[in-house]
């Protein structure tokens, strides 16, 4: 019988599993003050209210609305009712017993939600990836963004400059992350009653680290294996049998094998019954920013979604690089050529990017300047002349400051006889650019996000002989 109390909560549990890592941020954590980051603790309802939510769904009647906090600066705003895509940023986060402080982050998937073809994919990326830090001008390891944005103090913490971080990687905007520490990953697993993983090779790690910094060494022969929480975090974790690309993909099978254990239909009725105890159990393993009203629409939208065709992607040496540099190990330097039309493929309808882009520019001059666009991608710009008339660009900086560019930089190009503009682009902001060609007319673009030395800003303009101001710009 399709109860809507059932409806209502099979949709909070399928999101969850879709996500795994946050299958409580969805049904349990929203609900508990001690894990849910950025939400005032006026407007968070006790375990109490998701009984009284499904009473009340199951009765008919309509719930008051929760209050909603107002996003962070460096959140994007998602609007469920427009259809449009979610994107969220799992971290699993390598904190030991005893250890305090800001750490890296060991696992970092993005989760991606469309409810206009009801797609969902998985993106990997390996802690490795050498990408530059926004806000801080300096280059890193991906991992090591969490732990930057905490220790200087980066509005939102370490989780923002995180989601930044990979959003200007994508080019697509991170609106929410979910982050659980190792121990709250095991107790998941033991909850629904452990996970059924198929080992396709002998798993043979001799160095696994334990949690006292010495080895706990694991050996998971070849087959089909019920594994407990504390194997499969193991399974999950071990990369000395390949690398951190094959740990990814192990990552993702362990995902999906937790939505495959939660949607048997004989497991909702003991997770209902359990929500007060998986509350108590998970309390402190766990933070999102996730707003209250969104993990509805979230839950509403994982009913519409296709959980049987996951579509999966791994960052790994083919995208990009690989060096092993004296001073900072191992790394990997993402080509940002190859990556694009994956993350368009991911993240985006690349026939309606296109679309849009090219209605953009047809527009621009006859249209305002989309000023939350700007808002949203944060691009910053570096006005150059290369004319040797440095007023012309202080002029052009002070023009597009006026419409809502975020102008970072004036100066004179490397050369003073280009004939033509250019915008250099090093970060892809694709609505900003978009919008700057509009403004600008017949502009050429050299896109060299895939160059490992950038500047300190996403984009520059070089005004060249054919640049004009508007007659009524000042």
């Amino acid at each position: 019988m399709d109860l809507p109390w059932l409806s209502f909560l099979l949709g909070l549990l399928l999101i969850a599993l879709v996500l795994a890592f946050a299958y409580s941020g969805y049904v349990i954590y929203h609900w508990t003050r001690t894990t849910v980051a950025s939400v005032p603790e006026s407007a968070i309802p006790l375990i109490t209210a998701v009984a009284a939510e499904a009473t009340n769904a199951a009765r008919g009647v309509t719930p008051t609305p929760a209050v909603t906090p107002s996003p962070t600066p460096s959140q994007q705003s998602w609007h469920p009712r427009r259809g449009e895509r979610v994107n969220i940023l799992l971290l699993g986060v390598d904190k030991r017993p005893g250890e305090f402080g800001p750490t890296r982050t060991d696992t970092m998937i993005v989760v991606t939600l469309d409810p206009a073809s009801g797609q969902v994919g998985m993106l990997s990326i390996p802690r490795d990836l050498w990408v530059p830090i926004p806000e801080y001008d300096i280059f890193a390891k991906i991992n090591t963004a969490h732990v930057i944005g905490e220790k200087r103090g980066y509005p939102g913490g370490g989780a923002a400059l995180a989601k930044r971080t990979v959003s200007d990687l994508i080019g697509y905007p991170i609106h929410y992350y979910v982050k659980i520490n190792f121990d709250g990953f095991r107790r998941l697993i033991d909850l629904i009653g452990g996970i059924d993983i198929y080992v396709p090779q002998d798993i043979n790690d001799p160095t696994f680290p334990d949690d006292n910094y010495g080895y706990d060494p694991l050996y998971i022969p070849a087959g089909q294996h019920h594994m407990d929480g504390e194997l499969a975090l193991k399974y999950a974790r071990t990369r000395h049998v390949d690398d951190d690309y094959g740990r990814a993909r192990r990552q993702q099978q362990v995902l999906l094998a937790i939505k495959d254990r939660i949607t048997r239909t004989d497991m909702l009725p003991s997770l209902i019954m359990r929500l007060p105890q998986l509350a108590r159990t998970f309390a402190g393993s766990v933070e999102t920013d996730i707003p209250i009203d969104k993990a509805i629409a979230l839950a509403n939208l994982a009913r519409h979604l296709d959980l049987d065709r996951v579509k999966q992607v791994v960052i790994d040496r083919s995208l990009g690089e690989e060096r092993n540099d004296p001073e900072i190990g191992y790394v990997l330097i993402p080509n940002r050529e190859a990556l694009r039309p994956l993350m368009d493929e991911l993240f985006g309808d690349a026939q309606q990017a296109r679309e849009e882009t090219s209605s953009y520019s047809a527009a621009m001059a006859a249209s305002p300047v989309q000023k939350d666009w700007l808002t949203a991608e944060s691009a910053r710009i570096a006005v150059l002349d290369g004319t040797n008339q440095p007023e012309r660009a202080a002029r052009a900086a002070e023009w597009l400051r006026s419409l809502g560019f975020q102008i970072t930089h004036v100066g004179q190009a490397d050369k003073d006889a280009y004939p033509r503009t250019m915008v250099r682009v090093f970060i892809r902001k694709p609505h900003t650019l978009s919008q700057l060609q509009g403004l600008l007319g017949d502009v050429e673009v050299r896109d060299l996000s895939h160059t490992v030395s950038m500047p300190p800003w996403d984009m520059e303009i070089v005004l060249g002989e054919d640049f004009t101001l508007p007659t009524d710009v000042p």
